[in-house]
């Protein structure tokens, strides 16, 4: 199960960085070409370990609500979180090295004026560094709660919101990635295709269904919450 559900980002990823980086061939050349986008590689490698990462946070979460704590639990999942967030580092400063050479507009919404950059638009910059932030105080409240669990001690507060950081952090994070290409769909340099252009008007879609879409998202999401709401906070997780 696991596998298949890194397989889903694995495919949506590779669409994302077609939209950031077009990677096309003509005839003549090599088709392989079309599927070597650069943006590809670091955008997947700082998915998936931060995928595992936030996971981890979310796992010692989930234990520190018990009421028969299990502290070598804890204390893996948090361990295993604070090595990650080296590799996910490091993972992060490649993606956007990629995206300064490939894909410099989206490059300098994300940096903002902090960096040196004069961003089209105010509305990504200060979520990513918010995010920069949130990431220092998970660290820091991660090795506290780690340090604890050596001590063979939980410490509930700190160890809780290690999870709450990590999804707060991804939120941001997606938001600025996705984001960051406003007002365009594709982007090319510094400029790129808005989404008017991919218009078909032939083929109207009435606002009923686009309602219908938002609505059916929407319940689908409150009731994995509610789901998740029963099977963590009220225990129907058999403990041990």
């Amino acid at each position: 199960m696991a596998i298949s559900v890194l397989l889903v980002p694995i495919g949506f990823r590779y669409l994302f960085a077609g939209l950031d980086y077009m990677q096309y061939t003509t005839n003549g050349l090599n088709p392989l070409t079309a599927l070597s986008n650069p943006v590809y590689p670091p955008l997947i490698a700082h998915t998936l370990i931060g995928a595992m990462d936030i996971g981890a946070f979310v796992t010692a979460t989930v234990l520190a609500t018990r009421r028969n704590l299990n502290i070598r639990g804890i204390k893996i999942a948090l361990g295993t979180g604070l090595l990650l967030l080296v590799p996910q580092a490091i993972a992060g400063a490649y993606y956007y090295t990629v995206l300064q050479r490939y894909d410099p507009y989206i490059a300098r919404n994300i940096a903002g004026p902090l960096l040196g950059y004069d961003p089209t638009t105010a509305m990504f910059y200060p979520a990513f560094y918010m995010a920069i932030a949130l990431t220092i105080a998970l660290a820091t409240t991660a090795i506290y709660a780690f340090y604890t669990t050596l001590q063979g001690k939980v410490t509930r507060p700190a160890t809780m919101s290690t999870g709450i950081l990590a999804e707060a952090i991804l939120i941001l994070m997606e938001y600025v990635n996705d984001g960051s290409r406003y007002p365009y769909l594709f982007i090319n340099g510094n400029t790129g295709l808005p989404i008017t252009q991919f218009t078909n008007t032939l083929i109207p879609i009435p606002p009923i269904a686009i309602y219908t879409m938002l609505l059916s998202t929407l319940a689908f999401t409150a009731i994995f919450s509610i789901t998740l709401y029963y099977a963590v906070i009220k225990r129907f997780l058999p403990e041990e």
